[in-house]
């Protein structure tokens, strides 16, 4: 109906008509949101489409490996929210030209994921993490990625010295988003998993003093090893 059209949000899909749009409707489009198409579990023809762009999926409740990506090699952005028995990004390393990978849980706090060193061996130029946890903790592997720019976690996802590690250690990364703080509506947002927030009103003296600690930890971190933690 819309044979001109790029973009498109598709939802309802089960397994066979999943198969049905990419095969009939696929090649036209460079952009797919795929919203609630929860009982789809295996999403294998993605790996069909050359031309397509991006790819936003939210909330599948069986996929739990990628598909082959080798031949999408116009892909430049995948977005994932709510796939709970996706445990691995293994895979992923075989887009040829990822700039942009974002996952997450979407409204419910709930995913873990075993690393997300697959990475290293993309072009991607922004992570993004939201999932509840990263269960081997390592980010060290961004030490080798320095066409990376931006690395967007929740303050809560590393400690302290894990932000400080990757400020120091990953020079060409936007320091904005990986601590000391987040001030946002007038509440300060403490880097750094146990760290309590605060409201900025009456606390300028302690903001100081958490930036303060901060840099000097920075400091501290420069050509260190990796912090790696054993807290849950």
């Amino acid at each position: 109906a819309f044979p001109n059209a790029k973009n498109v949000i598709i939802s309802g899909l089960h397994q066979d008509t999943f198969e049905y749009f990419i095969k009939t409707y696929g090649k036209q489009f460079k952009a797919i949101f795929f919203h609630k198409n929860k009982l789809v579990n295996d999403w294998s023809l993605l790996g069909t489409l050359p031309d397509l762009e991006f790819v936003h999926w939210r909330f599948n409740q069986r996929i739990d490996v990628f598909w082959d990506m080798s031949q999408n090699t116009s892909l430049q952005g995948i977005c994932i929210e709510g796939f709970p028995k996706l445990k691995s990004i293994a895979g992923i390393e075989t887009v040829p030209n990822l700039k942009y990978f974002d996952i997450g849980d979407g409204f419910w706090p709930s995913n873990e994921i075993e690393s997300l060193s697959p990475l290293q061996n993309t072009s991607v130029e922004y992570i993004g993490f939201g999932c509840k946890t990263l269960l081997d903790k390592d980010f060290s592997f961004i030490k080798n990625m320095e066409q990376l720019r931006k690395l967007e976690l929740s303050p809560s996802m590393l400690t302290v010295e894990q932000y400080a590690w990757l400020q120091a250690n990953c020079s060409w990364l936007d320091k904005s988003v990986l601590g000391p703080v987040r001030i946002d509506d007038g509440c300060v947002y403490t880097y750094g998993r146990g760290k309590r927030n605060f409201k900025l009103e009456g606390n300028e003296k302690r903001l100081k003093k958490v930036e303060e600690e901060f840099r000097r930890l920075v400091e501290k971190m420069k050509g260190a090893a990796y912090p790696i933690t054993d807290e849950p």
